[in-house]
């Protein structure tokens, strides 16, 4: 596959993936695809000097990396208003490990994260998610 195809792929199962975007309203959940559409593309264009084979195996760890955080934001948006920092907490982390691994994402210092569950659980669903993908967007 080349980089254009692995983009379109991308776009495609970030488009397509109900459960990335399923417990949002439609005010919360373009945002969140709008990011994580961009973002996926981005991984993909990423494989443009690797090789077939490189860029396979690249993108097939990254994806699946980065929809798992979409997913993870999705759920803890998904949960608001009324959400408690507890049972967001656990999402953020694994956000957090996906970032971790994604080279375009900044992830959250660990540290933070109890206040930033706090934090979350007193936000609408859109002003949450508007904040975690601020949050993971590096800046460029």
């Amino acid at each position: 596959m080349n980089p254009e195809e692995r983009a379109r792929l991308a776009e495609s199962q970030m488009l397509n993936d109900e459960s990335l975007r399923g417990d949002l309203d439609d005010t919360a959940a373009q945002p969140l695809l709008n990011w994580a559409v961009i973002r996926a593309r981005r991984l993909a264009m990423k494989t443009v000097a690797m090789s077939e084979a490189d860029g396979d195996y690249y993108f097939e760890m990254a994806n699946p990396l980065l929809r798992r955080a979409v997913r993870k934001i999705n759920k803890i948006g998904g949960g608001l208003p009324g959400g408690s920092a507890e049972s967001i907490l656990p999402e953020l982390e694994a956000i957090i490990q996906s970032a971790i691994q994604l080279p375009d994402l900044l992830a959250i210092p660990s540290g933070d994260v109890p206040a930033l569950a706090t934090e979350l659980s007193s936000l609408s669903p859109a002003d949450a998610v508007n904040k975690l993908i601020t949050m993971l967007t590096l800046q460029e």
